[in-house]
């Protein structure tokens, strides 16, 4: 029976993958919607809950601290919505969003059912994860070069599957620190192939957020190999050295396919960044109008600090009037991080006990090594500081979350 249950809960984790892939797919290449795409993380709910119920049935599902933060983080996304000035809207999410209520539960039930998976079983859905990614980078390496037709986000770099340069870049990045964190502990050709791949797929979105993810996991694995010693310095600056150089090379490539826009806006990143920091000028423009949003999102923080102005609600609250110190005004739906727009659509207190969440994660000890996991998870969070959370990629980020919270064999 208990060989059962742990076939159930690994096949449904793929099936919802795989699900969700294929419905990406058919939102690229159909007229369905991004309402009728969440109905599949409705049903994935709905199906999880059932598996989770079996799971407690048929042996008791042993207690995991991190489940006390999941129940917190529904229970406040419960009040959020019942305090919300639009309750419907915070029980499903804005239209073009659908990032309400039931989606984020969704994600918690993914969460919830991977922390059940073994390690036989986590090392496959990794792979599914890794190979899917690899398919979008395909799909989006055609869409630069005019093969396939490519959405319109305002930017000429590959979108994939997601719609958007910045979503695929988050994908990107959940990606390459699973691949690149596997590679540290078994040099394949397998893992140096997904790893190069995802790197050039990074660059492919021309994401800067993505780009802050790539460094941050860089630093996280450079410290996990000197700590561990698992090649000399010498070697290590000699590895270092052919990742760079092949860096540069890809940068460039993709630069000239981009008509030198890739280059423009690193510049854009390195001049905002530098007047911020060194200059103490916050001019709203900066960050491609982030300071602005960030700015204005602060203000109205404190009046929603307890309670939330309900789960997708932000642009309600926001005081769009602000748009006329704009060049170009613009509708503010999203706070463009994460930790933000938690904070006002349902409370200060969901931020805090995510983030409790995510570091009682990355410091969780493990037998065996989750440099992987810790890597990919660490650069979601930090590039998320920075992009919005969607319902094509944030289920993946749960779910690689949860294999790092595992109460089964050790990873």
């Amino acid at each position: 029976m208990e060989k059962i249950k742990e076939n159930v809960n690994f096949i449904f984790i793929i099936a919802s993958i795989l699900l969700l892939f294929l419905g990406k797919l058919i939102l690229n290449i159909t007229n369905m919607s991004l309402v009728s795409y969440s109905h599949i993380l409705y049903f994935l709910c709905f199906v999880g809950l059932i598996i989770i119920i079996i799971n407690y049935l048929i042996s008791k599902i042993k207690f995991n601290i991190s489940y006390i933060f999941i129940i917190l983080l529904i229970i406040l996304g419960i009040i959020a919505t019942n305090n919300a000035i639009y309750k419907q809207v915070s029980l499903y999410g804005q239209d073009w969003r659908c990032e309400g209520l039931l989606s984020l539960v969704s994600y918690y039930v993914l969460f919830i059912i991977s922390t059940f998976i073994n390690n036989k079983h986590s090392k496959t859905i990794i792979n599914c994860i890794l190979t899917i990614g690899i398919i979008q980078i395909f799909i989006g390496l055609l869409q630069i070069t005019h093969f396939i037709k490519s959405p319109f986000d305002g930017t000429p770099y590959a979108k994939g599957l997601d719609g958007n340069s910045n979503f695929f870049g988050t994908q990107n990045v959940l990606c390459f620190g699973l691949a690149s964190g596997l590679l540290l502990n078994n040099r394949n050709k397998k893992n140096i192939f997904f790893t190069i791949t995802f790197l050039f797929g990074i660059i492919l979105t021309g994401s800067m957020a993505a780009i802050s993810g790539l460094f941050t996991i860089i630093i996280i694995e450079t410290i996990y190999i000197i700590k561990n010693k698992l090649i000399t310095i010498k070697k290590l600056i000699k590895t270092s050295i052919i990742i760079l150089i092949a860096s540069i090379c890809l940068f460039l490539s993709l630069n000239f396919i981009f008509k030198n826009k890739l280059i423009n806006d690193t510049k854009e990143l390195i001049s905002d960044t530098y007047n911020i920091l060194v200059k103490r000028n916050t001019e709203n423009k900066y960050g491609t109008f982030r300071i602005y949003i960030w700015k204005y999102s602060l203000k109205i923080m404190p009046k929603y600090m307890l309670k939330g102005a309900g789960i997708d609600c932000l642009i309600y609250v926001f005081p769009q009037e602000k748009n006329i110190e704009l060049i170009d005004p613009l509708i503010v739906d999203k706070a463009h991080n994460e930790l933000l727009q938690m904070a006002i659509t349902e409370g200060i207190f969901t931020p805090i006990i995510y983030v409790s969440l995510v570091i009682y994660t990355l410091t969780k000890k493990n037998k065996n090594s989750t440099i992987h996991l810790k890597a990919s998870i660490l650069g979601y969070f930090i590039q998320s500081m920075f992009n919005i959370s969607v319902i094509t990629v944030a289920p993946l980020y749960y779910i690689v979350l949860g294999l790092c919270n595992t109460q089964g064999e050790k990873l």
